[in-house]
């Protein structure tokens, strides 16, 4: 089984991401309730998302960087653009958040799977933060959506975060409750996490 496990491993090096999907299906396939590999299947999945993350940040960089040199004209096109890429990064991530639900389900005490599964959440909510701070202010309807969706990233974050925390008491998990209830502007929260310091 150690072997199995370093091979497995191995797989979850960057390069190796073509190659190692396949064959997390496969060893899936044959053993669908095996915890360990459903997380590994987890972690390369988002692997793969971060670059269409980072797609969708760069545009938003863009925007943030250039904001004073944009036309209005301008600065709409790419909000449209920054949506576009948005939505492939959103499909990909959903796969990998699918396989942590699923080891949490198997075993809801996964400090590595609720851990993960929040910083998941907690990442897509900032890349809507960061958006919605570019969003042009005469376009009310995307910022209330954008900070709604917002929003509901970073309460999942919090749930998956804070269930982290219960199982590990660990104080970087703590660490992002405080920051994501602050963020949430729910203060009871934020007091709880504060008394856990």
């Amino acid at each position: 089984e150690e072997i199995v496990d370093a091979e497995m491993d191995v797989y979850l090096h960057p390069k190796l991401i073509n190659e190692s999907i396949p064959r997390f299906r496969k060893e899936l396939a044959d053993n669908p309730n095996d915890v360990k590999m459903i997380v590994r299947m987890a972690r390369v999945t988002k692997r793969k998302s971060d670059a269409s993350r980072n797609a969708a940040q760069v545009l938003v960089d863009s925007l943030k960087n250039n904001d004073n040199t944009l036309t209005r004209q301008q600065k709409y096109l790419l909000v449209e653009e920054v949506q576009k890429a948005i939505a492939p990064f959103e499909t990909e991530v959903e796969e990998s958040v699918t396989y942590y639900k699923k080891a949490i389900e198997l075993e809801a005490n996964s400090y590595i799977a609720n851990y993960n599964l929040g910083a998941i959440y907690n990442n897509w909510a900032a890349l809507y933060g960061d958006f919605y701070n570019v969003v042009p202010y005469s376009n009310s309807a995307l910022l209330d959506k954008t900070m709604k969706r917002r929003d509901e990233l970073l309460r999942d974050a919090l749930k998956y975060m804070e269930e982290a925390y219960n199982v590990n008491q660990d104080a970087d998990a703590l660490d992002k409750c405080i920051i994501i209830a602050g963020t949430l502007n729910d203060q009871e929260k934020l007091t709880y996490f504060k008394s856990k310091q």
